[in-house]
């Protein structure tokens, strides 16, 4: 599979999941781990007021976050959902922003004309170029495409709801590759369905407005995911760079040659 080629064609492998070591063992490669970046460059807490300002928000009033991906195949197969789903989440919280970071203009473009074509455009929701993270750090919840954005999520302490719509063919390819139950990273790293999934035909505006919306109205289950997501940063905050400087120096200094 993937990890006897990738044992196969390097010198050592730089893990930034603590379950990843355990998947080299009995190949004849060196895996160690040394954490993820972004748990260190991502405070341990924000403050939820600053973070409105800086977007200009009021500081009270519910603020959720959407985040529909980065490629516009993504948005191909998402952003109407997403769509739909604030209209639902706007029903039934009336008061409620909506904050959308995109990264191009192309999926800028996109989205607009969801937001035409399902008669959205009245929706209090704004749209940003890039603030991802200062979108989510102002926001009461999340509803995020399956990606490092999950990991971002929970390193910002913030209940969150996961989905993703593929192909067709790509979901069926998928389904019997035989992965795990849960695809969000935050939930591989509880071993457990910590924060709801909903893929493919599951990820309905219907499921996804009601998932997000109970999260949102749960001080107890903010509560427990504040304390799993803080336990999570805290395993994952290695000082990465310099963890991965000591791991290559020896390697480096194994296969340098003498000058001439």
């Amino acid at each position: 599979g993937r990890v006897r080629k990738i044992a196969r064609a390097v010198h050592q492998v730089l893990c930034l999941f603590p379950f990843e070591p355990a998947l080299y063992a009995g190949h004849p490669v060196k895996a160690c781990y040394v954490g993820h970046s972004l748990a260190d460059v991502i405070p341990l807490e924000t403050n939820l007021a600053e973070a409105r300002a800086h977007l200009n928000l009021e500081a009270e009033g519910l603020v959720f976050a959407l985040l529909p991906g980065s490629r516009q195949s993504e948005l191909h197969y998402m952003a109407q959902t997403f769509v739909q789903t604030a209209q639902l989440l706007h029903q039934r919280f009336p008061q409620a922003r909506f904050l959308v970071p995109l990264v191009s203009r192309e999926t800028r473009l996109h989205f607009e004309t969801e937001l035409w074509r399902n008669g959205a455009q009245e929706l209090p929701l704004t749209l940003l170029f890039g603030h991802a993270q200062e979108a989510v750090a102002a926001a009461d919840g999340v509803l995020v495409a399956s990606g490092t954005a999950t990991l971002e999520v929970a390193l910002l302490k913030k209940p969150m709801v996961i989905t993703y719509k593929m192909s067709p063919k790509s979901w069926r390819i998928m389904r019997h590759m035989g992965y795990q139950p849960w695809i969000g990273l935050p939930n591989i790293l509880a071993c457990c369905f910590a924060v709801p999934e909903f893929l493919q035909d599951d990820a309905t505006p219907e499921n996804l407005a009601q998932a997000l919306g109970n999260l949102v109205c749960d001080e107890t289950v903010q509560e427990r995911l504040h304390e799993l997501f803080t336990e999570m940063h805290l395993l994952l905050r290695q000082d990465t760079a310099s963890r991965a400087a000591a791991a290559i120096l020896p390697v480096l200094r194994r296969h340098e040659r003498p000058l001439p």
